[in-house]
């Protein structure tokens, strides 16, 4: 469980129960990023951008189960409420951009770059 989203993140380093790294969500090159585990749930919180647990496991690529120890049946699971779901049709339509831009021969910066990272982790929401 924690280990699967440790591995997914830069710069993890240890002090004592607590995990700290780079936050996928915003992209900044501090640790800032808080990861615990605790009663069977893995708590996660930016302090910086205020990234919760499920923000980061989406910037990732995971599903929401892998925050806990008990995997989420079907029947338990929450619909993907409308915002996320705009969000995530917004980053849909920016790789798009992004994708033919770069056909044509266009070099992205590295703020494009990091913001077609994130559009492509979160759309995996809708799939």
């Amino acid at each position: 469980m924690i280990e699967e989203i440790l591995n997914r993140l830069d710069k993890v380093k240890q002090q004592g129960t607590q995990y700290y790294s780079r936050c996928p969500v915003h992209q900044g090159s501090n640790q800032n990023l808080g990861i615990t585990e605790k009663d069977g749930k893995v708590l996660i919180h930016c302090f910086n951008c205020n990234a919760t647990g499920l923000e980061v496991v989406e910037a990732l690529g995971l599903p929401i189960g892998a925050l806990f120890t008990d995997p989420l049946k079907p029947d338990n699971r929450k619909h993907i409420n409308k915002a996320t779901r705009e969000i995530a049709m917004e980053d849909a339509y920016f790789i798009e951009i992004y994708q033919t831009e770069l056909d044509k021969g266009y070099q992205p910066t590295r703020e494009e770059y990091r913001r077609y990272k994130l559009s492509l982790n979160r759309v995996k929401v809708l799939n």
